[in-house]
């Protein structure tokens, strides 16, 4: 378990959170405004960050699935906020959440 200050968790709580409604936009703007400030956020961000990735271009390649097996694009949306949730529960128990996720951008071990 990590020793993290109550501002990271909350932070890195809020993040998550707020890619609920913002996509990846949430862990971009985070990513901008706290990567020099602490390791935890930093790693946490770019994780969110390649798992909208990831979802996006399953999305996109959803598209061309043919029109019986649209469901798959709830699912997915189903599938997406069940690790967000998760993600969040980890965080407050104080544990770096690793997404499952392609690495567009390396993650950060500290």
């Amino acid at each position: 378990m990590l020793q993290l200050t109550r501002k990271e968790k909350s932070l890195a709580i809020m993040m998550h959170s707020s890619s609920l409604l913002l996509a990846f936009l949430a862990p971009i703007i985070f990513y901008f405004f706290t990567r020099k400030k602490s390791a935890f956020l930093k790693a946490q961000s770019i994780a969110a960050i390649n798992f909208h990735f990831t979802l996006l271009t399953i999305l996109i390649i959803s598209i061309f699935v043919p029109m019986e097996l649209h469901y798959s694009r709830f699912s997915i949306i189903i599938i997406e906020f069940l690790l967000i949730i998760h993600a969040i529960y980890s965080t407050i128990k104080g544990k770096l959440y690793r997404y499952p996720a392609i690495q567009f951008f390396k993650v950060p071990s500290f």
